[in-house]
């Protein structure tokens, strides 16, 4: 499952970029279930389908996060993916 409402202010998706400084935005996630989000894993990788696994990278339902990236050659992705209060993930 993607996190609705991802986008970037500093970035365009699928667009080479210089810039190591990167804002993300989303829109707040919503649990289904009683326990609530407790927050997001989140992972910065070289493989377009890598999904992040835990510990919490991103604690309690912000809306945004920025990074500093080191300089690379190779395309940088970024993924993410809520985790509520009792552990569930909606990867």
């Amino acid at each position: 499952m993607t996190v609705p409402g991802l986008t970037s202010s500093t970035h365009l998706p699928n667009v080479q970029s210089c810039n190591d400084q990167i804002t993300i935005t989303w829109d707040p996630e919503v649990d289904i279930g009683p326990s609530g989000i407790a927050g997001y894993w989140t992972l910065w990788d070289h493989n377009p389908i890598s999904q992040p696994l835990g510990p919490l990278s991103i604690v309690g339902n912000p809306t945004s996060a920025s990074y500093v990236l080191a300089s690379d050659a190779q395309p940088w992705y970024f993924h993410i993916t809520p985790v509520d209060n009792a552990g569930n993930n909606q990867n």
